[in-house]
């Protein structure tokens, strides 16, 4: 699924219309519950909700090269997503962070109210990942598209619609 996502961002970046959201798939090839994803990007930076049965994720993705042996050390400092969507409030959320094809993964468990509040979004979703107090990788993402694409999203993985 990793290479999957950075396949799909990879596309996005290479084409005109990198800021619209979209929403992916991928299957099991054992049987088990598909993954669903919405996604965008800005420049070099990606955000997006994964979903699996009733499993919610956010996903911040940065361009700086991290190891495993990295991310493992980052688990030490309590890592947390800061996410804002338009000017709501600043959701604070224990994060992991992992290596994703050599480049900096954060992962967040989210509500589906939250789901819900940025496909309804009208602004931005800004996204940053905190470690000890500080912000690293602060980015502001567009909206458009988000509506349909985390409503197919939400709607794969058998969960309430927007």
């Amino acid at each position: 699924m990793r290479t999957a996502i950075a396949a799909g961002l990879l596309v996005l970046v290479a084409t005109p219309a990198s800021a619209q959201w979209v929403h992916q798939k991928q299957e099991s090839a054992f049987g088990g519950a598909a993954k669903h994803v919405a996604v965008t990007v800005r420049g070099t930076y990606g955000f997006g909700l994964r979903c699996q049965s009733d499993e919610l994720t956010a996903i911040l993705l940065a361009p700086e090269a991290i190891t495993f042996d990295d991310a493992q050390r980052f688990k030490q400092l309590s890592p947390i997503m800061l996410l804002r969507i338009d000017n709501g409030e600043v959701l604070e959320l224990d994060a992991l962070v992992e290596s994703s094809e050599g480049q900096l993964r954060v992962g967040a468990a989210i509500d589906v109210a939250t789901a819900h509040d940025i496909a309804k979004a009208r602004r931005r979703v800004a996204a940053a990942l905190s470690l000890q107090g500080k912000q690293y990788h602060e980015h502001q993402f567009g909206v458009s598209g988000s509506s349909r694409a985390v409503g197919q999203m939400l709607k794969g993985c058998g969960l309430p619609q927007p």
